[in-house]
């Protein structure tokens, strides 16, 4: 073995090492100790929302240690007892991170291999995200309320005390109580339930195959079934059970065709919850327990490659499961390209899922756009240092991972590939992995399958996972369908909107309306009026359709048009009222707000107890994305704003450096400016030739108007059909009239008498409240109350003179304008009489204090000649003798 080969082995064991690393969004020491085993009951308080817990945690450590550390976010711990001794256990709360929660650091030693069990009584609180309670109203029947929870991927901390990593796997006995008559469920195999005296039930439910935290899930409501198999059974309110039956009464068939490509379904039943619309994500793979959004039930079966995907995910996720976020692909990469193999075997249509497979493109395009193609949110092991996972979940991982996965297929054959799946999923079951994991052993699995070694030389593994941005490879999806949506994009684009356009587009696949929708999308045209009428009028794209159709049309008109067609309006509120869908509805709100920003801000305002915390999250990023990223116009507007507008006045903007300032946006030929009150509007032209604004409306009312703009300007990129801005342009249509017949203009104020007055000002009309009185250039504190200015004038403002106290002295005061020009003249003269008197008292006793001043003097310099004489005297005779 020479040197160099032997330096290469230690690197990579080296990085071995470091990469197999602790999940860097948990706060606990779960490589220290970790949780082996949960049991407890779970108690659901709908009156207050909260969440009680009484839960036993059993432990193995992992190494020697004094403290044991969960994640908690937003709990209330009331108790740790250690359940044989009954100690009570000392704990405390460490220093919160944000986007991580706060530890809970339990004080206990303990040895390495040592079993450990505690109890903790705890509940959730208001703040907290995971669990999500819907009034009556919120639900189908509107009879009972409902519960429902989301832990993936790091709100488990809110719901129980734990170790909030994939790296953890245990087994959970939970019960969940309820009040009757309500179900409780939980994500495992239901075992009994029990009254209680105090009018509730307590639902049991086992997981006899080790979890890790973000995969257990509750849900309780008025909540029925209907078996499909032996294995599978359809969950929701009784209102919607059979139609959620007929949709997915396909799943045994579904389920067949997965068990004989990836191996045996091991959790032993399969169950699908339809939860209520406020469901904020499509859906959830819950083991034994999948939560899916209402959304996907169309009653055509079209969506219901989505509930496939959670069914896969029982293989791909919750049997071999990503180690930390980082990995993420390791899930939902994996489970897209098992999603669409399984699909497209259960369609006997291979055209279909690369149909789908193109979508994706389109998918990753829009997180490219969102994160930027540098960041390392677009790789497929984003670096997570200092954020929630949370917080960057994008199509990525879904889109980019299948991508890489389908990659490898294209070098090892569909066969292998399958065989692959079959020994992985065996191989790693039950375990928590990491990427170099999944590589060794693909790589090794090959080798021993006679892949050729210069065909895996090929891959390479770390520019697919580490680099930013797109794929490294462009793979070929073109099928039949892209063709059909190819040939019908031309004939749109041209304006060939014909009957035949019409049956094309009705007789295709939910996955090539969408196709045609996205493209017309990203081909960034906007949208011609014959155009847009076509497709909300001729093809009824504003009745609600499929979901996906549906979300991808309203995102089209939002976009690339320039103002709503009847109906339209109606159906966007429709979409957002009935949905909470995050994941669909992504951007959604972001172009609602940039068409119309009150009715946007106002529409998520109304639907905030609708829609779950998530939602709400993502809908308020989006609009202060919006707001941040507003299209101005940045021109300059050549007429002196201070100017008085009589009705009809025309002023001018000055357009020609506009491509400067807005880059690639041209103008339409003209654009429409209105005032907030709606009591002017202003019609202005902005091609090169005529640059001026005019208003047009008879005015019959003076006054202040800001103007701001409706129809602006469109790019080859974007149209920005905003109704308001916040660039506004303030055109000022008053003039100051002085009732001069009742204002006094001349005042004289002694201060000996009274130290200040109010000068009043009275007008004929209610004047601008910038209104002003100055003296010079110093303003004189005044207050407008209609149509009269009082203002205060004191010796602070404006003093007498000093040397003439007794003499007036004069101001002159100028009432101003918003403009500052001069409207009225009010002269001010002071003095004080009574400083004069002061001055002379202070003057005759300076003097006497002087001259007594020099009588002390005169005194103090006589006794001291006198003095001198004595001594002298003194001296004389002394001299004799």
């Amino acid at each position: 073995m020479n040197t160099k080969y032997l330096l290469n082995v230690i690197i990579s064991l080296m990085f071995f090492l470091l990469i197999k690393s602790i999940d860097i969004s948990t706060l606990s020491n779960y490589q220290n100790i970790k949780i082996t085993q949960l049991d407890g009951i779970l108690e659901v308080d709908f009156t207050n929302k909260l969440i009680m817990g009484d839960i036993t945690f059993k432990f193995k450590g992992l190494k020697t240690g004094k403290e044991i550390i969960l994640d908690t976010n937003y709990l209330k711990i009331n108790s740790i007892i250690e359940p044989i001794t009954k100690k009570e256990i000392q704990f405390k709360f460490g220093k919160r991170i944000d986007y991580l929660g706060t530890p809970l650091i339990i004080e206990y030693n303990y040895k390495q291999d040592e079993n450990v069990t505690l109890n903790i009584k705890y509940s959730t609180t208001k703040e907290g995200n995971s669990a999500q309670f819907l009034t009556k109203e919120q639900t189908e029947g509107k009879n009972y309320p409902y519960l429902f929870t989301v832990s993936e991927m790091i709100l488990g901390r809110e719901l129980i005390p734990i170790q909030d990593t994939p790296a953890i796997k245990f087994y959970v006995n939970l019960g969940l109580k309820v009040i009757k008559p309500l179900i409780g469920m939980v994500s495992g195999i239901f075992e009994n339930v029990t009254d209680n005296k105090d009018g509730t039930q307590t639902f049991y439910y086992k997981q006899k195959i080790p979890i890790p935290s973000y995969l257990i899930a509750l849900a309780a409501g008025n909540i029925k079934n209907k078996t499909i198999s032996d294995v599978i059974s359809v969950y929701t309110e009784p209102e919607m059970l059979d139609l959620v039956y007929n949709e997915l009464n396909d799943m045994d068939k579904i389920m067949n065709i997965a068990e004989n490509y990836m191996g045996k379904y091991k959790w032993e039943k399969y169950n699908i919850l339809v939860l209520p619309k406020s469901f904020p994500i499509s859906g959830m793979e819950n083991p034994c327990l999948t939560f899916c959004s209402p959304c996907l039930i169309n009653g055509d079966k079209s969506l219901i490659d989505i509930v496939v995907h959670e069914l896969i995910h029982s293989w791909s996720g919750n049997l071999v499961t990503n180690e930390n976020w980082s990995d993420f692909w390791l899930n939902e990469g994996i489970t897209m390209f098992l999603q669409r193999k399984v699909v497209s075997l259960w369609k006997e249509d291979k055209n279909y899922t690369k149909t789908d497979a193109i979508l994706g493109l389109f998918y990753i395009e829009d997180s490219l756009n969102t994160f930027g193609e540098n960041s390392t949110y677009t790789s497929l092991h984003p670096n997570l240092t200092g954020i929630s996972p949370d917080d960057v979940y994008s199509d990525i991982p879904y889109e980019k991972g299948f991508n890489f996965i389908y990659y490898l297929e294209s070098l090892i054959g569909d066969e292998i590939m399958k065989n692959f799946f079959q020994m992985y999923f065996e191989y790693f079951k039950f375990q928590s992995i990491q990427y170099f994991e999944f590589k060794n052993y693909f790589i090794e699995f090959c080798k021993n399958n006679k892949v050729p070694e210069e065909t895996l030389n090929k891959i390479d593994w770390d520019k697919w996972i580490f680099s930013p941005g797109k794929c490294i490879v462009k793979n070929d999806f073109s099928n039949k369908y892209e063709e059909e949506v190819n040939y019908a994009l031309e004939k749109f684009i041209n304006e060939k909107l014909d009957d035949d356009l019409i049956n094309i587009f009705n007789n295709w696949i939910h996955t090539s309306k969408t196709f045609f929708l996205l493209s017309l999308n990203y081909r960034k045209i906007i949208l011609t009026d014959r155009q847009h009428k076509f497709l909300t009028n001729d093809l009824n794209l504003k009745q609600n359709q499929n979901f996906l159709v549906t979300t991808n049309y309203i995102r089209l008109i939002l976009s690339r048009t320039y103002e709503f067609l009847d109906g339209e309006m109606d159906c966007l509120i429709d979409y957002l009222s009935n949905y909470g869908v995050f994941d669909y509805m992504e951007g959604i709100y972001e172009l609602f707000y940039k068409r119309d920003e009150i009715k946007a801000v106002e529409t998520l305002n109304n639907l905030k107890s609708f829609y779950h915390t998530l939602m709400i999250k993502k809908a308020e990023e989006e609009i202060e994305y919006a707001k941040r990223n507003f299209f101005l116009l940045k021109f300059n507007f050549n007429y002196n704003q201070c100017s008085f507008l009589g009705i009809s006045d025309i002023f001018n903007i000055n357009v020609s450096n506009y491509k400067e300032s807005l880059g690639d946006l041209i103008f339409l030929d003209k654009i429409y400016l209105e005032s907030e009150n709606d009591k002017i509007k202003v019609e202005c032209k902005l091609n090169l030739e005529n640059k001026y604004c005019k208003i047009k409306d008879n005015i019959t009312k003076y006054g202040n108007y800001y103007l701001n703009i409706i129809k602006r300007i469109q790019s080859d990129n974007y149209a920005v059909p905003v109704q308001r801005s916040n660039y506004y342009i303030k055109v000022y249509i008053k003039k100051i009239q002085i009732n001069e017949t009742s204002t006094k203009n001349n005042y004289e104020i002694d201060y000996n008498i009274k130290e200040s007055e109010n000068i009043i000002i009275n007008f004929i009309n209610e004047p601008d409240e910038n209104v002003r009185i100055l003296n010079e250039n110093t303003e004189i504190k005044c207050i407008l109350k209609g149509l009269i200015l009082e203002c205060k004038i004191n010796n602070d403002i404006l003093s007498y003179d000093k040397d003439k106290p007794k003499e007036f002295k004069k101001y002159v005061l100028k009432l101003v304008d918003l403009c500052n020009e001069e409207k009225y003249k009010i002269i001010v003269n002071i003095k004080n009489s009574k400083e004069g008197k002061k001055s002379l008292f202070i003057y005759i006793f300076i003097i006497i204090g002087i001259i007594l001043l020099v009588i002390i003097l005169f005194f103090i310099m006589r006794k001291q000649i006198k003095n001198n004489e004595i001594n002298n005297s003194s001296d004389t005779i002394l001299l004799e003798k």
